[in-house]
C-alpha cells in the first residue's frame, strides 16, 4: 500500500511541475500522514466521531487556504531537544509572529492533491519556513478566516531533513472551546 500511495505521489509531483508550484514538503507531509500506521492511529482516536474504523486509512481534506499556525505548542520539546531552530523564536511567541506571520492565502491545487472524500475532517497547512512545515487537523467547524475553531484538533509540525525529507513529526493534540 505504501508504495502505491509513493507512486501516486511520485506521479502528481510530475504532473505538477509544468503547473504552479506547491512546495514539496507539502507533498510529502501528506505522504507521511496518509501511510504513517502510528499517526493515523492518533488521528482515528482523536476524531473517533469522525473516522470510519473500516478504513485502513482516516481520510480527511485538504483546505486549499494556507494559514499562518503559531510554533508555541511545540515549545517544550523543541527546547528539550536541539533541531536546529533558533531558541529566541521558540521562546518568545510574539517574535516569531513577528518574523513569519502572513496573510492567509489560496493554493487551489492543494486541495485537489487527495481525491475527494465526505470527511469531515480537515487539514491546514501554514508556509513553510526553512526545514519546518506547520499544520493542523480540525473537525471541520471552522470558518474561512480560521478565526473561529471549536472541538478536537491535531497540531503538526514536521522537520525535514537536509535533502527533504522527513527526519520527525511533532504533533500536540488540543482542544479548542
Amino acid at each position: 500500500m505504501r508504495t502505491l500511495i509513493l507512486f501516486l505521489f511520485t506521479s502528481m509531483a510530475l504532473q505538477l511541475k509544468g503547473q504552479d508550484a506547491i512546495d514539496k514538503k507539502y507533498l510529502i507531509s501528506l505522504l507521511y500522514l496518509k501511510s504513517d500506521k502510528e499517526i493515523n492511529g492518533k488521528i482515528r482516536s482523536t476524531f473517533f466521531y469522525h473516522s470510519d474504523t473500516s478504513n485502513a486509512q482516516v481520510e480527511f481534506i485538504v483546505h486549499d487556504e494556507i494559514w499562518y499556525h503559531p510554533l508555541y505548542s511545540f515549545s517544550t520539546y523543541l527546547k528539550e531537544n536541539d533541531w536546529g531552530i533558533d531558541s529566541s523564536i521558540i521562546d518568545d511567541k510574539k517574535l516569531f509572529k513577528e518574523r513569519y506571520y502572513f496573510e492567509p492565502f489560496k493554493i487551489p491545487l492543494i486541495s485537489k492533491l487527495l481525491p475527494p472524500t465526505e470527511s469531515k475532517i480537515l487539514l491546514t497547512f501554514s508556509k513553510p519556513f526553512g526545514n519546518y512545515l506547520l499544520g493542523e487537523m480540525l473537525d471541520g467547524r471552522v470558518n474561512s478566516t480560521n478565526s473561529f475553531k471549536t472541538g478536537r484538533a491535531i497540531e503538526f509540525l514536521f522537520i525535514f531533513d537536509a535533502n527533504g525529507l522527513i527526519k520527525k513529526v511533532l504533533y500536540n493534540i488540543t482542544l479548542y472551546r
